[in-house]
Order: structure tokens, then C-alpha cells, then sequence
């Protein structure tokens, strides 16, 4: 499960890694605003106004994935007969349902990052998809979850 925490850490540092083009784009808008950031970011244009978009989304993101991953993991190890509380059982790399969530969360990664650059690059279309997969990647933990109740 190792992997999945480290994936939710990576998630929800993200929004402050797409916060480094924002603040780019505010220093050359004519220096970075310290007193009123959000007031100059509504001012920027172009790739300013799109990082600061991505930006937003990234927070808007994190809730639903992490919480995915979460409730997987809780339900695994409830089924597995291991405390709730407990994250360290022992993973058999057989598993299907950990590694399908497991290569699930890496891909959201993935993607998020590439939703970035496809965002700044003003690629709309891109972008839409590649948030569509990447909220797909997000319901997959659920899914997972539901299917080890059954």
C-alpha cells in the first residue's frame, strides 16, 4: 500500500507544483504581489490566466482521488481481515484489484501532470481528454472498493 500513500502525497503536493507557473506569469505581469495575489492573478491573460485555472483544478481534484484511494484501502484491509487502522499488511504481488488501483493512481498522476501542460500549451481539446481519463483513473479505487464488498 506504500505505493498508494506515496501517490496521495504526490497528489497533493500538485496543486503547489502547478502554483510555480502562475507565479512565473505573475513576476513577469510586473512582479509578484505579495499583499493581493489574487487580486493580480485575475488580472493575468493568456498563459497566465490558463496556469492559475489549472492551478484551481488541481485543489478541485485532489478531494475525489485521495478519498478513492483511501476507501480502497480501508476496505482492503478490512477484507483482508487486518485492522482498519492498520496499513502495513502484507500485498501479494498477485493481486489484481491493488495492482489495477495501484497502476491506476500513477496514471492519474500522469495524466494531471500532462493536463498541466496541455492546459498552459492552450491545447482545450487535449486537455478535456486527458481530464476525462484522468477522472476515470480517479473512479477506479471506488470501483475497486465496491467490487471487494461483493
Amino acid at each position: 500500500m506504500i505505493v498508494l500513500i506515496i501517490c496521495i502525497l504526490i497528489a497533493g503536493l500538485l496543486p503547489y507544483i502547478a502554483k510555480i507557473p502562475v507565479a512565473v506569469a505573475m513576476r513577469r505581469a510586473g512582479g509578484y504581489d505579495n499583499h493581493h495575489p489574487r487580486e493580480q492573478q485575475n488580472r493575468l491573460v493568456g498563459m497566465g490566466k490558463r496556469a492559475v485555472a489549472a492551478h484551481y483544478n488541481f485543489f478541485e481534484a485532489f478531494p475525489f482521488f485521495a478519498a478513492g484511494v483511501i476507501v480502497y484501502m480501508l476496505i482492503r484491509g478490512l477484507v483482508d481481515g487486518i485492522s482498519a487502522g492498520s496499513l502495513t499488511a502484507a500485498v501479494h504481488p498477485q493481486d489484481l484489484s491493488m495492482w489495477i488501483v495501484q497502476v491506476s493512481s500513477i496514471l492519474f498522476l500522469v495524466l494531471r501532470l500532462a493536463y498541466l501542460a496541455a492546459y498552459l500549451g492552450d491545447l482545450a481539446t487535449l486537455r478535456s481528454l486527458i481530464w476525462s481519463l484522468a477522472y476515470i483513473m480517479a473512479i477506479v479505487p471506488y470501483a475497486a472498493a465496491i467490487l471487494l464488498l461483493l
